[in-house]
C-alpha cells in the first residue's frame, strides 16, 4: 500500500488493482459496512491525498503511512490494512532461526531442563545482539534467595 519506492511515490503511482487481492484476503477485519467499492473510494481518496502533498512529505515507510491514516481518522480500512501490512514478517527466517536456535541450546545432555530456563536461554541465543548489564545482573541474583529446595 505505501511501500519504500523513491520517497513514497507508491501511495500516488499504485492503483487499486495492486491491492485487490489484499482487499479481498483481509475483508474479514475490515469495518462490517465496507465492501470492496467502500474500500476502493477510500483509497482513490487517499492516493488523491497524498498527491496533493509535496514528494517529501510522503510517507517512505509503511509505519509512517499508518502513523498518517490514523492521525487523519478519515481512512479506516487503509489504516487496518496499514496494521496488517506492518505486523506481516518479510520472510520466514526468525522462525527459521529460533528453530536452529533451540538445536544448539537443548541437546541430549540438556534434555532435562526446565521449560523456564529453556526459554530464558534461547531469548539469550535469539536475541544476542541486545547488550546485557552484566552489573545489573549480578546485583538482582546478589540480592535474590538462592537456596535450593531439597524434599
Amino acid at each position: 500500500m505505501c511501500q519504500t519506492v523513491s520517497g513514497g511515490d507508491f501511495c500516488v503511482t499504485q492503483t487499486f488493482a495492486s491491492i485487490e487481492e489484499s482487499v479481498d484476503l483481509y475483508q474479514k477485519f475490515l469495518p462490517d459496512d465496507s465492501d470492496r467499492i467502500d474500500v476502493q473510494a477510500e483509497f482513490k481518496r487517499w492516493s488523491a491525498y497524498w498527491a496533493r502533498k509535496p514528494e517529501g512529505d510522503r510517507p517512505d515507510r509503511p509505519l509512517n503511512a499508518l502513523q498518517a491514516a490514523v492521525s487523519a481518522g478519515t481512512f479506516p480500512c487503509i489504516a487496518i490494512l496499514l496494521r496488517i501490512f506492518c505486523c506481516l514478517p518479510v520472510t520466514t527466517a526468525s522462525g527459521e532461526r529460533t528453530f536452529s536456535a533451540l538445536k544448539y541450546i537443548k541437546s541430549y545432555l540438556r534434555s532435562t531442563m526446565t521449560e523456564d530456563r529453556l526459554n530464558g536461554l534461547a531469548h539469550m541465543f535469539i536475541n544476542k545482539d541486545i547488550r546485557l548489564d552484566y552489573e545489573r545482573v549480578i546485583d538482582i541474583f546478589s540480592k535474590s534467595n538462592r537456596r535450593l529446595k531439597l524434599r
